[in-house]
């Protein structure tokens, strides 16, 4: 499950490269048909763009590999993984966010939580607005402990209480990391810990 996870990654990249040169190249056509800038200028761009995006790839692939390796050692298993998830929830007892890098991830995590009698709803932004503000209102509310999210549940959420973030996946960038961990201990009055 694992190496499917880090290929379904690597795949995710490589589609997303994909698309960054496509859009480089309708640029370049577009460009062409206005005859704004020199077609040698364009082309010149455009290698270089595309080299700047080989680059960041490889240190990508590079730092997921390095990653991936350092959670294998540390869960030799999914389960593992998960139970100390649900360990931290229980420990704190405390609302608690918990970050995940996939849509599908935020139900099937959620469902997992609540089968192990912890009240948790899923947050992602596919979901039908309907359904994402009654579970960021439950959540927001108390009826609810846990919202297992991607990075779209956090912008506008200031919840004072949240006394426990987990990234239960890696986050995409520094900067949502960030934004992310800083979800908790929004109250000065409280300590709140990241994992």
């Amino acid at each position: 499950a694992e190496a499917k996870r880090i290929s379904d990654l690597a795949q995710a990249e490589k589609d997303e490269l994909k698309k960054e040169i496509s859009l480089l190249e309708d640029q370049e056509k577009k460009l062409k048909r206005d005859n704004k800038i020199s077609l040698e200028r364009c082309a010149a761009e455009v290698a270089q763009s595309r080299e700047t995006l080989v680059v960041q790839a490889e240190k990508h692939t590079a730092e997921l590999k390095r990653l991936t390796e350092e959670f294998k050692q540390a869960y030799s298993s999914l389960e593992e993984k998960y139970n100390l998830l649900r360990s931290l929830i229980l420990g704190h007892n405390c609302p608690s966010i918990v970050y995940v890098s996939r849509t599908r991830r935020t139900s099937e995590l959620a469902q997992h939580l609540v089968r192990d009698g912890i009240r948790a709803l899923p947050f992602n932004g596919k979901m039908e607005a309907a359904d994402k503000v009654k579970n960021q209102n439950a959540f927001m509310s108390g009826e609810v402990q846990v919202i297992v999210a991607t990075t779209a549940f956090g912008m506008g959420v200031d919840k004072k209480d949240v006394g426990l973030v987990v990234h239960y996946n890696i986050s995409d960038s520094i900067e949502n990391y960030v934004q992310e961990a800083g979800r908790a201990g929004r109250d000065p009055q409280m300590q709140a810990e990241c994992f």
